[in-house]
């Protein structure tokens, strides 16, 4: 018997899904799955309305990025792994966010480091957050912490 969360993401581009990502919970089993083009879809969990976005923090995954968006006045998005293409890193200053904070686990900050490079790159700003656990396993105060340092 497979225990998994799936998570549908239309396609920002064209009309249609785009991802369909599965997260497994039965051991001896991958932790995620993907069918589809990770790559095609910007999963952006709004706590802005539209026009006064600004900051925006990437994290790895769906969970991490609602819970950090809910909970502290943010848009979040999942990169739904580790790596973002280039792609995609340019299509966010446009859609208004000056400041972007890229907050991978620990064991991915090198990668982490590169991400907010090629952001500046593009043209926002950027920075880091390096922490122990992943973003959802910390308290809304202690997420906020993390990313308001940066304000």
């Amino acid at each position: 018997r497979l225990n998994q969360l799936l998570y549908i993401y239309q396609n920002y581009e064209k009309p249609g899904i785009g991802l369909i990502q599965g997260r497994n919970f039965t051991q001896g089993r991958p932790k995620y799955f993907n069918i589809g083009d990770v790559n095609g879809v910007m999963p952006i969990y709004y706590y802005t309305r539209k026009g006064e976005a600004s900051r925006l923090v990437l994290v790895e995954d769906t969970i991490s990025a609602i819970k950090v968006a809910r909970d502290n006045y943010v848009d979040a998005m999942p990169i739904l792994g580790s790596g973002i293409n280039l792609m995609k890193i340019s299509k966010l200053g446009p859609m208004g966010y000056r400041q972007i904070i890229v907050w991978l686990d620990h064991d991915k900050y090198k990668d982490a480091l590169r991400i907010s490079q090629q952001i500046r790159m593009a043209g926002p700003e950027s920075y880091v957050v390096t922490s122990d656990l992943d973003p959802k396993e910390y308290t809304p105060e202690s997420i906020g912490l993390r990313i308001k340092i940066f304000s």
